[in-house]
């Protein structure tokens, strides 16, 4: 039950941080992927997506790209993928 329940009060932070466009509620987050996608999308920075894996972290960068109107982002994720890969 305390799982659920830090995941209820994590998402709760992610969308307040979102919708107020503060970080202080990514700074409340325990899931560390979930604090990094936060921070990117609050403070428009998709540096703060290196620090996830798998599927959340080409989450990360859509919106950082997305909010930031930058396909470059995009592309340059890409391109750091082929040469990780």
């Amino acid at each position: 039950k305390n799982a659920n329940n830090q995941k209820l009060v994590d998402y709760c932070a992610y969308y307040l941080s979102i919708n107020s466009s503060s970080s202080i509620g990514c700074e409340k987050i325990s899931n560390p992927d979930q604090k990094y996608l936060c921070f990117a999308e609050v403070k428009s920075d998709a540096s703060f997506c290196n620090g996830i894996d798998g599927e959340l972290k080409q989450i990360c960068i859509q919106n950082a790209a997305l909010r930031l109107k930058d396909i470059n982002i995009c592309k340059n994720a890409i391109n750091k993928e082929k040469e990780d890969g």
